[in-house]
């Protein structure tokens, strides 16, 4: 392992699928990595590796989620991993816009799986 490791992990952005399967992989193949992971911000489901993302990294403290999930990402896995986050101190939700968008023309996806997902995230919130 080299020296800047634990500095790459500490802050974990997540933009796409890919990205989040490429840090999957690397989580399933180096464990010990998952201990460096503190800060974690997702933007979108990012679908099924979630799961193999959250519940080993025990040392996550902040926490920022997009509620704009948008087809085809799904946020089952992301619902079914929030409860192992046992150890957040700030959390956050975010909403991407465009430059220039009024909060009045801002348009949440209303899909089961969001709504799931955004009640998962309270009831963990209110369990802290």
């Amino acid at each position: 392992m080299r020296v800047a490791t634990p500095a790459l992990y500490k802050c974990i952005i997540l933009r796409s699928r890919a990205q989040a399967e490429a840090l999957a992989a690397t989580l399933k193949t180096t464990p010990s990595l998952r201990s460096y992971i503190t800060r974690l911000r997702l933007e979108g489901g990012l679908g099924k590796c979630m799961e193999d993302i959250i519940p080993g990294s025990l040392n996550i403290v902040d926490f920022v989620m997009t509620v704009e999930v948008w087809s085809p990402d799904n946020p089952v896995a992301l619902a079914q991993a929030l409860p192992f986050m046992k150890n957040l101190e700030r959390v956050g939700l975010t909403a991407l816009t465009t430059p220039g968008t009024k909060r009045s023309d801002m348009k949440f996806p209303k899909s089961q799986a969001v709504g799931h997902l955004l009640t998962t995230f309270v009831s963990c919130m209110e369990n802290h």
